[in-house]
């Protein structure tokens, strides 16, 4: 049995265990009863999914040996996740891990290691995993408009983080005092939020201005009937501004706490780049879920290339210190 073949039937193993473990946690919790049975019944299937994983292992004469540690730590972060985000967001988490799982066994299915009744069994996984899918995205639906607000805020707040966070490492590089960073970024962080905020409000309040315009047209002209989203009617341009401008500003904050602190360069820089990295992976977490994108791929993308425009940006600003003398 090759490695790699061996590497993914343990981890499916733990995955579906996982898996089983917090849809009963969630179908105790949840006071829906409908919903409540729906996740008791997803559990049982996860549990048969696992029991397949362990038989495949085991016709390989091979003990499954799954790892306590990585269960234990998801299962605590995905409880973790429940409480901070609510069911929306878990659920449509539990919706992107098994789209990840129908992937991953499409491609065993058309690999040469497995049998004939092996893929057959896979098969009907997948047909199950899919079924999943579609349950959780329904279940997703009341939570709609909670979720794109926490992808506006999200977004807003990796807006504001990234930006504020090469100018910070650019003023870093340019003053020796951490109050003159933290000021400039106070300004940077305060004229952004402002602009975005306001931006965000026109570009909603024009976009429900020409839905309901168009919905007036339908009713004048003839007995055509056009379709819109809820959203798209009931889109408040004032709250759209308000999540955008105030997440934006927050988000500016993080790479600014260390110069908060009178916390002198370069540990400052040092911090707020670690303060930064963090915060930039939940963001990336958080827009990857939402977004249906592959999480590691997301944040890797996100601290790649905003650490790299923070670095380029604070060696500039050391450039313009000793050109400049400037000595504050």
């Amino acid at each position: 049995m090759c490695r790699p073949l061996l590497k993914t039937a343990i981890k499916s193993l733990e995955d579906e265990e996982i898996a089983q473990v917090f849809y009963e946690y969630l179908a105790k919790r949840v006071s829906d009863k409908v919903l409540s049975e729906k996740l008791r019944e997803l559990a049982s299937i996860e549990a048969s999914h696992a029991n397949f994983w362990e038989d495949f292992l085991k016709t390989r004469n091979l003990r499954p040996r799954t790892s306590k540690f990585r269960k234990l730590v998801s299962l605590t972060l995905l409880k973790f996740t429940y409480r901070v985000f609510g069911l929306g967001f878990v659920i449509k988490l539990l919706e992107h891990s098994e789209a990840s799982s129908i992937n991953e066994y499409l491609s065993l299915v058309e690999s040469d290691y497995l049998s004939d009744r092996e893929k057959e069994l896979l098969t009907r996984i997948i047909e199950e995993e899919t079924f999943h899918e579609v349950v959780l995205g329904e279940e997703e639906k009341p939570y709609k408009t909670f979720l794109n607000h926490v992808r506006e805020i999200v977004l807003g707040m990796n807006d504001g983080l990234v930006e504020v966070l090469s100018v910070s490492a650019g003023l870093a590089g340019t003053f020796l005092s951490p109050l003159y960073v933290f000021a400039g970024g106070i300004l940077v962080g305060v004229g952004g939020a402002l602009s975005m905020g306001i931006g965000a409000y026109v570009s909603s309040k024009t976009s429900t201005q020409i839905t309901n315009e168009k919905i007036r047209r339908s009713k004048l002209l003839s007995k055509v009937r056009y379709e819109y989203s809820d959203e798209e009617v009931r889109k408040d341009p004032k709250k759209a501004g308000l999540y955008t401008g105030l997440s934006y500003f927050v988000g500016s904050l993080v790479p600014l706490l260390p110069y908060a602190l009178s916390i002198q360069p370069p540990s400052s820089v040092i911090a707020s780049f670690i303060s930064s990295a963090i915060a930039l992976g939940l963001t990336g977490f958080v827009i990857s879920v939402l977004g249906g994108l592959n999480i590691k791929r997301k944040i890797l993308e996100l601290l790649s290339l905003s650490m790299t425009a923070a670095t380029v940006t604070y060696f500039i600003g050391r450039i313009a210190n000793v050109v400049l003398g400037i000595e504050i």
